[in-house]
Formats: C-alpha cells, structure tokens, sequence
C-alpha cells in the first residue's frame, strides 16, 4: 500500500509534465492556460473494450459475462464551468450518462459550488441519481431527489475534527509557492523521453487547430515515472515543499502532536516507526528513493501499457486553448505477474502451475471538445432543504440503522438491483454527531 501510495504520486506527476520538454513548450503553455479560463463548456466520452486471455476453465463464463458487458461500454460527460477573475468563488455543472449494452442505462448530474472569500467558505456538492437509486437510498421517500455534500460537515465525520477555514487559508498561502516550485521543477525537467510532436495544423469542428500527439508505449512510460520519481526526490526545493505541505495539512485536521505526526509519517511513507521521531521528509529521502526504484524494478519485465500504450492528440486554437483531445489508453493486466510481485515474487496459489497467468487488456478510448471559453454563462444551483435531499450525515445513520433491511429488487431502467437483507446484529449504531445547452 504505502509504495502504491508514492506510484499514484509519481503518475499525477507524469500526467502533469506530459509534453513539457524541448520542442513542447507551447503544449505545456497551452496546458496551464488551460487552467485559467473563467467559463467553458466541454463534453468528454469514453468508450471501453475488453479481452480476456488464458482465463481460468473454472471461472471462464463468469469472468465473459463481464467481459461482454464492458465491450462497448461508454460514458458520455457533459460539464459546465465557472469562475470569478480573483478565482475565489466557482460553480460547475457535470452530467453523466452511463450505457453498458442492454443491461445500463443511466445518468447522474452533479452540480459544485466554492467560494472561498468570505470568512465563513462555502464547499459544497449537490448529485441527483436516478429516482429508484434515490428511493433505495431514502428509505422509500420518493420526496429526496438529491445527496447534499457539505465538504465540512464530511471531514468532521470522523474522528479528527478538521479546521475546514485554517485548510482553506493554508491553501491559499501554500499556492504561491506550489506554483513557483513547479516552475523551477519544470525548468530543470530532461528524461530524455520524446513525450510530443507538433504535426501542423489541421481544421477540427470548423476551427484551424495546432495539433500535437503525445505518445508512451510501455518502455518509455516506465522511464519517465522512474525520472519523475527520482528527480522529484533530488529537489531540494519539492522536498521542503512536501515537508511544509504534510505539516499544514496535519495541523488543519486537528495532528497538534507534532512527534506524533512525524511518526505517523515514516509508517505511512516507509514502513517505520522506530527510531527518531522528529525525523522529516528530507532525512527520509534515501529510504523512499531506494523504496521506489526497488518497486520500479520489479515491474521493469511487467507490461502494464499493450502494444497500443498512451497516444493522445491535442489541438490548440489561436488564444492558445486546448479545444480538442482525442486518445487511446492500451492497458495490459498481466494478474498473476502482479499477484507475483505483490506476493515478494511468490506466485500465486490461486493459478496452477501448468496454466498460464490470466491476463486482461483493457482499452479505452476518449475525446473531450471544449467551447465556449470565456462566454457569459450561468449555472443554477437547485435549491436544496431537508425536504428534498440527504445530507452526507443521513447516509451514515441510514447505512448504519440497526434495523434488519428487507430483501428487495430496484430495478434501475433496463437493470436491476437485488438489495440484499442486512442482520442486525452486522450493523453498528453510530450517535448523531442545468441541463446542456449549446
């Protein structure tokens, strides 16, 4: 888990610095202009593919029957965006549709809001779901329509009581200097990999785009993590950097002890709790950096992207927006060489000998089309009360009531649900504490 944890960490990084060596330049501006819009509109779909190899005979028909329902699977998204000039104050509109053959069809819409200039922030999160989800969830109450999200009432749900105020300043504060330090990162940033390659121009959607493809096949994938992965631990600057991030973010959800949290950190981050524990990031540096390159390692022979690896193409206007993306995600799940490697190089008990490790290869194909950047637009808020929704409160005491749930069918469009009865004595009592338009 904990080598996991640094790998997400590496990927975010290698999905933020795609493109953004020598002749990429202008890729990587018009990514983090990108970032600066104050309105815009965008529809995204994704369509999926599965294959399954040297499946088990045992398990053959039952792993098909997932296989065939993800072939032609999509998602189809369509998102709305807005935000002040001092971008302290946005609101976002998404709508989800979801078709899985004959078996789902479905759509979810959720609608954000934050604003962070006043004294008091506001974070919160309203999602309607399909009716019959929503009357399962309500208990029967066909007058809840949404989930309300309240992002402080969700942090204070356990048992560390978070200052949402003091982490919203904190990342005010802290933003400056994320910024800068990334600049510096990126400044110095070579692996060495040819990541992109400006192929001209070309008319999409009626528009003259500048048009770029960024690659990876599997080789060059595991090159530039491991890079990312190394040259982020020999800054000097991004290591403080963590170092003060880990230590804000301790003190605005209530880790006062200060010892406490760094012994905290050396189990999370490399396994120990032993020795000095006012140890920081820095000193821990050698461990993690020999932790991650030993995992790095181990995967070196495991194929993770298929032979059709990461392709995407970019297309920047003229005010230097990207409008157009269109891609491909070729992943090979080889399971009995991740069992092996999860395992310490045992192999896997669950495959025989004489069989070959099973293995999945998932592809995924994606486009998003942005419009309308900068436009005057509005996004309307429902108007949400204890009449008509569930705060994230009400989901625990409902998902916790000591009372046996019946068994019953929820049929959601062309599916169906079994909701399977709950003994009582399984449960535990915890105490109170816009449509698109184009």
């Amino acid at each position: 888990m904990k080598k996991a944890v640094v790998l997400v960490m590496v990927l975010v990084l290698a999905l933020s610095f795609t493109g953004c060596t020598g002749a990429e330049k202008n890729l990587y501006n018009a990514l983090q202009k990108s970032n600066e819009v104050s309105s815009m509109e965008g529809d995204t779909k994704l369509v999926f593919s599965l294959e399954g190899e040297n499946l088990p005979k045992e398990q053959q028909e039952e792993i098909q029957q997932a296989i065939n329902m993800m072939n032609g699977a999509e998602i189809n998204m369509y998102q709305k965006t807005i935000q002040n000039e001092e971008k302290t104050a946005s609101k976002s509109y998404v709508k989800t549709d979801i078709k899985m053959g004959n078996i789902l069809n479905t759509n979810t819409e959720v609608w954000a809001e934050a604003d962070l200039s006043s004294d008091t922030p506001k974070l919160k999160e309203i999602i309607k779901m399909p009716s019959e989800v929503m009357n399962s969830i309500a208990q029967g109450n066909k007058d809840k329509k949404f989930i309300v999200y309240d992002i402080g009432d969700v942090l204070n749900t356990g048992d560390e009581n978070v200052d949402l105020n003091k982490l919203i300043n904190f990342g005010k504060e802290i933003q400056p200097e994320l910024l800068n330090s990334l600049q510096k990162y990126y400044d110095e940033f070579d692996p060495d990999v040819e990541l992109a390659t400006f192929k001209g121009t070309r008319t999409v959607n009626g528009k003259s785009l500048y048009i770029y493809n960024v690659k990876l096949d599997d080789a060059s994938f595991k090159k530039l993590v491991r890079y990312i992965g190394n040259s982020y631990l020999d800054n000097e600057e991004m290591v403080e950097f963590t170092q003060k991030y880990i230590e804000g973010i301790n003190k605005a959800v209530g880790v006062q002890d200060k010892a406490l949290s760094k012994e905290k950190l050396n189990m999370e981050v490399i396994g120990k709790a032993d020795g000095p524990t006012e140890i920081t990031v820095k000193e821990n540096v050698p461990e993690i950096k020999k932790q991650f390159n030993d995992f790095m390692d181990k995967i070196e022979n495991l194929k993770i992207l298929g032979d059709n690896g990461l392709v995407v193409e970019y297309g920047v206007n003229s005010q230097g927006y990207i409008v157009h993306q269109v891609g491909k995600l070729d992943l090979n799940i080889d399971i009995g060489a991740i069992e092996k490697i999860a395992n310490n190089g045992e192999a896997s008990q669950a495959i025989p000998s004489d069989q070959n490790s099973p293995v999945l290869k998932l592809r995924v194909d994606f486009s998003t089309k942005t419009y309308n950047i900068n436009k005057d637009m509005e996004i309307n808020i429902p108007d949400v009360n204890s009449d008509n929704s569930l705060t994230f409160k009400d989901l625990i005491q409902n998902s916790t009531t000591v009372e046996t749930v019946p068994a019953k069918e929820v049929p959601v469009q062309n599916s169906t649900v079994e909701v399977k009865e709950v003994p009582a004595e399984e449960t535990t009592k915890v105490p109170e504490s816009e449509a698109p338009g184009k």
